[in-house]
């Protein structure tokens, strides 16, 4: 009988005290985490010259918080003459479109902040640098009605085709801030 109380006992503290900290979505202002490593293939899919007008980023994503297919479009504005210290050729970012499906099928939605400074710098020695300032804009499941903001910056080393293909490997570091 002892043995029935105790594991009791344990599932109800196991239900009551760690599953609810497994749970991203809280509106009690939580940070969640994204540490990704992340590689996959970004397409020029609509260009008018050098550079890229919108492109389609599909990536994959390890780490925190969780496993996920991600899938950006991209819309860039005109280069920044003269570009910042260190780059060749800076893009600014003016539009993006993000979604993360994990592999539980949750998905989490994002776009660029409006007033963020989202970039991308090209040094055609050292890689590419980015920085994109996102809002979220919803998700399903473990993100259903989320709300908030993240930062996600990073490094790519691009292996570069001919063509409008190219393939990134990075990181994407950041914070998801629950309201």
């Amino acid at each position: 009988m002892w043995k029935k109380l105790l594991i009791l006992s344990l599932s109800i503290t196991l239900v009551f005290c760690i599953a609810p900290s497994m749970t991203p979505v809280d509106a009690g202002g939580r940070s969640i985490p994204i540490n990704w490593r992340v590689a996959g293939s970004i397409v020029d899919v609509k260009t008018t010259g050098d550079p890229v007008d919108q492109n389609l980023i599909r990536l994959k994503a390890v780490g925190a918080p969780g496993h996920a297919d991600l899938t950006v479009v991209g819309y860039a504005g005109d280069p920044v003459d003269p570009p910042m210290e260190g780059c060749d050729i800076e893009i600014p970012f003016v539009q993006d479109e993000f979604v993360a499906v994990f592999t539980d099928l949750s998905m989490l939605f994002a776009r660029l902040m409006d007033g963020g400074d989202s970039y991308v710098c090209i040094n055609f020695l050292s890689g590419t640098t980015f920085k994109f300032d996102m809002e979220i804009i919803g998700g399903t499941g473990r993100f259903d009605g989320a709300t908030g903001y993240f930062t996600a910056t990073g490094v790519g080393i691009g292996q570069y085709f001919e063509g409008p293909l190219s393939a990134e490997s990075g990181r994407f570091i950041g914070t998801i801030e629950f309201d």
